[in-house]
């Protein structure tokens, strides 16, 4: 699985691929849209779901474009944006200095689903321990 974002948004792609990874035992991976299209697009294919966040902004019409790219390689994309025709939305009124919380709590959300969907127990991910002791 790919998260994928532009600007403040890729910090809410990040921890989306992260708790995805973490509670659900998928792997998962987060890239910006430009850096994505400079060689890591290569492995993009039909079996792998892409998660697109994007906002308002100066960086809408380059993850847009992104998006179109990676369904004519046939990739399943979904799109996480208060834009309307969004696959999961967020709330259109959040000012955009707290758009990435937001996105990170959607991103939360579906990771949550996920682990759930796989019969995980999303608070006790294998192999992980709350604290990590460091000497």
């Amino acid at each position: 699985m790919l998260t994928v974002a532009r600007g403040p948004l890729l910090a809410a792609a990040s921890e989306t691929a992260l708790k995805i990874r973490e509670t659900s035992a998928i792997f998962a991976e987060a890239f910006s849209a430009a850096d994505l299209r400079h060689g890591p697009i290569a492995a993009i294919t039909t079996e792998v779901p892409v998660l697109a966040f994007s906002a308002p902004g100066p960086a809408a019409s380059d993850v847009a474009e992104l998006c179109a790219v990676l369904r004519d390689r046939g990739a399943t994309v979904s799109t996480i944006s208060p834009e309307p025709g969004s696959d999961l939305p967020l709330p259109p009124a959040v000012p955009e200095a707290l758009q990435p919380v937001v996105a990170a709590v959607r991103g939360q959300q579906i990771a949550l689903s996920a682990a759930l969907a796989r019969h995980l127990d999303p608070d006790a991910p294998t192999g992980l321990t709350k604290v990590t002791l460091t000497h």
